[in-house]
């Protein structure tokens, strides 16, 4: 679970970004982190707001996760 929650804003991932150093970041969060701080928040490794790319396997993870949170909380329903 730890791995769909972003370092920075400690919330479910929405739009995952990879960044230089290997971590993944909530768009949002990483671009004003890096316009401020011009490195990584985990390692202070110098990053560029050009290297950011979709996270395209946590993004999917994440909507698996909250699928499989909607088929739970339908089924509480129906008990």
């Amino acid at each position: 679970m730890d791995s769909l929650i972003c370092p920075i804003t400690k919330q479910l991932f929405s739009v995952p970004v990879i960044a230089d150093d290997g971590y993944t970041y909530e768009e949002s969060a990483i671009v004003s982190w890096i316009q401020e701080n011009h490195t990584s928040p985990m390692t202070r490794q110098a990053l560029n707001l050009r290297n950011l790319r979709p996270n395209r396997t946590i993004k999917n993870l994440v909507e698996e996760f909250e699928n499989s949170l909607s088929a739970v909380n339908y089924r509480l329903k129906l008990n």
